[in-house]
């Protein structure tokens, strides 16, 4: 690791390990001439333009920003919905896995046979769909979804001892 006498930025940032000055991108870096003469650098003029642009590193990362506002809203108002009848985090204590894919099922069909909202509480049935799916995979997540699906048994010769 190259190290600098500290620089110093003018929107804060301040460092005294070089890959990190380098990789700053703000683009208003004031140097301590100390430091500025240490690296043969005289300006940030000096710096070459692909070093002013940050770098992310996230592309194996979820991008939340594809998914539509609409669906975001209509997500949220279901899990309103379940806050308000049981408590907020009530659902992560766990279901039956089928409970909830029972109840995906009849929202869904609810849906695909014309009825948008659910006469009970007005709620959009395909909101309620992803609620229950965020819930499945939120007590897959903490363990507490009690796994009830069919598991086919393995009758073959080739199954392990």
């Amino acid at each position: 690791m190259r190290e600098l006498n500290d620089v110093r930025c003018t929107c804060g940032f301040q460092t005294s390990n070089y890959d990190l000055w380098v990789t700053h991108v703000c683009g208003t870096l004031s140097l301590p001439s100390s430091s500025a003469g240490g690296l043969g650098i005289a300006s940030t003029s000096a710096i070459p333009k692909e070093n002013k642009k940050a770098a992310k590193n996230d592309q194996e990362k979820a991008d939340i920003s594809l998914i539509p506002y609409i669906s975001n809203i209509e997500h949220a108002r279901a899990f309103q919905v379940g806050e308000r009848k049981y408590g907020r985090y009530n659902y992560c204590k766990g279901h039956k896995a089928s409970q909830l894919v029972a109840a995906i099922g009849r929202h869904s069909q609810a849906w695909f046979n014309g009825e948008e909202r659910d006469p009970v509480d007005g709620q959009h049935h395909l909101g309620s769909v992803m609620a229950c799916c965020s819930m499945l995979l939120r007590q897959m997540e903490l363990g507490t979804m009690v796994d009830d699906r069919y598991k086919v048994e393995d009758t073959s010769d080739n199954r392990k001892k």
